[in-house]
């Protein structure tokens, strides 16, 4: 491969592969999954495909109202979405059995009179397909209050957007009504600007966010053309409108030095332009190193973020082009709930713009980048001789400190519990690598927070001792802080963590 200097710059390439012998069963009865196949920028459906429970990591989270058992739970969000203590529970549910059937969203609440949690609205968005939807909370209307933002696909392929705004309060139930619904056959992508000083103070209401739409002219084929539809929220009507229709000649797109891949109208020739190196538009080229790095491995199908001691690494599981816009549908290879769509912009030659529709507490993903030379690659970025191997033991079960610091593995995925108890799940990933002629273990955590909203990256250098006593044995974890440059893996100035497991003989 041409690029093989990805093992160290992007080492969780490698370290992120979990592992396929995951024995643990999901109930009686296994939903089932519908699963878009991209091909030639279109969509084709399988269903009838049973769910890998290493696939679903909502269904591992607690529901607060039961489900009817003809739908399949696709998401879950935990957050306070009013006034009072307790946390509402959002949900994205689908029909198992209708391949046709739209993705619905429902939000339950605490009753303090019953003592338990009800449903209190239902609504149904115009996304059909699992692996294409996200569900994110978003304060897009500007008044302080979380709005729920349903992005998705459906059958045809068109991208769907669907967002929900809290009614006014009328007694003391919670529910939604819709202040936005798009289909296009193109993009849509909501404009996320800063907002004033005095909005993040909460002392006035913020801008609301501007959604933009392109389509193609169905109805011209003569003369095709691109169709630009730009939406405001109306505070009168309460819903978005849409205030601006403008349609760009094809003909002017063609003039364009990047015409050969906006022409072709499939992803293609989008993707081979990607593939390699890119560094963010603003920090040096030679320092690209300790900067923010994108790599698009199109062999592997995998899209790698890389900056300074955090790295993310996501398959590539399709993607559809319109216009200069690459929208990928991606997943974390390590927290399967975790999938985004990524947008790609065409800017200028060897210039892209990136976003991300799923919220991060990385926030350097995002914005411009700069193609890397092929001189720059071999002078910026190091090229390891050997690759990662797997470690000569394995992780599983409770270790725990002598001030009650717990770890609990169970491949991919463990249960963090810190002295004070507070507890955090995710998943991990362990491998052996040769450093400077020696062999080091170096374990990666991800750390679902606030309720899968958000995840916390951890690299630690791994020292594992065994020792056999009178009727048990006695396993010992010592984990280094760590943090990662493509020059390889580095100690933290930081306290390590021991923890211990004895298991009888």
């Amino acid at each position: 491969m041409k690029y093989k200097l990805i093992t160290l710059l992007l080492c969780s390439l490698f370290f992120f592969h979990c592992s396929g012998n995951n024995n643990r069963q999901i109930t009686a009865n296994h939903p089932k999954k519908i699963i878009p196949k991209i091909k030639d920028g279109q969509f084709e459906t399988r269903s009838n495909l049973n769910l890998d429970s290493n696939r679903i990591h909502f269904e591992r989270q607690n529901l607060e109202i039961p489900l009817s058992p003809d739908d399949t739970l696709i998401q879950v969000i935990n957050k306070n979405l009013d006034i009072d203590s307790q946390d509402e529970q959002i949900i994205a549910v689908k029909s198992k059995d209708n391949a046709e059937s739209v993705i619905r969203v429902i939000v339950a609440d605490f009753d303090s009179a019953r003592g338990h949690y009800i449903k209190t609205w239902e609504g149904t968005t115009n996304a059909e397909h699992i692996n294409t939807f996200t569900l994110n909370l978003k304060d897009v209307v500007g008044d302080y209050q979380w709005d729920l933002v349903c992005q998705g696909t459906n059958s045809k392929g068109d991208f769907t957007l669907n967002i929900f705004r809290r009614s006014p309060a009328f007694g003391f139930t919670l529910s939604y009504y819709p202040i936005c619904s798009i289909i296009s056959n193109g993009t849509i992508e909501i404009i996320e600007e800063d907002r004033s000083p005095s909005y993040l103070l909460g002392h006035t209401l913020g801008e609301s966010f501007v959604i933009m739409a392109y389509r193609s002219d169905q109805d011209n084929e003569a003369f095709p053309q691109i169709i630009k539809e730009t939406y405001y929220f109306s505070r009168p009507s309460g819903r978005y409108e849409i205030q601006s229709l403008v349609r760009l000649s094809s003909e002017k797109v063609e003039e364009s030095h990047l015409k050969t891949i906006i022409a072709s109208g499939t992803p293609d020739l989008f993707e081979e332009y990607l593939q390699g190196f890119w560094y963010k538009s603003g920090q040096e080229a030679s320092n690209g190193a300790n900067g923010t790095i994108l790599f698009f491995d199109l062999q592997n199908r995998e899209i790698v973020l890389y900056s300074g001691e955090v790295q993310e690494i996501y398959k590539w599981k399709g993607s559809k082009q319109f216009y200069k816009n690459l929208t990928i549908f991606a997943e974390n290879k390590l927290l399967q709930s975790i999938s985004p769509q990524f947008t790609i912009t065409l800017s200028m030659i060897d210039q892209i713009k990136l976003s991300i529709s799923e919220p991060s507490e990385h926030e350097q993903w995002g914005g411009k980048f700069i193609k890397a030379k092929k001189e720059l690659e071999d002078s910026i970025f190091t090229r390891p001789d050997r690759k990662p191997a797997p470690p000569g033991f394995e992780l599983a079960g409770r270790y725990a400190s002598k001030d009650n610091f717990i770890i609990q593995f169970e491949n991919p995925y463990l249960k963090w519990i810190e002295k004070d108890t507070t507890t955090f799940e995710g998943g991990y990933s362990l491998h052996t690598f040769i450093q400077k002629d020696a062999p080091i273990n170096v374990l990666f955590l991800k750390l679902i927070i606030d309720n899968g909203l958000y995840v916390k990256d951890k690299v630690y250098i791994l020292k594992y001792k065994e020792e056999t006593q009178s009727n048990y044995i006695l396993k010992t974890l010592t984990l280094i802080p760590a943090k990662l440059s493509v020059h390889g893996i580095a100690e933290k100035i930081e306290e390590p963590i021991i923890v211990t497991q004895e298991t009888p003989l």
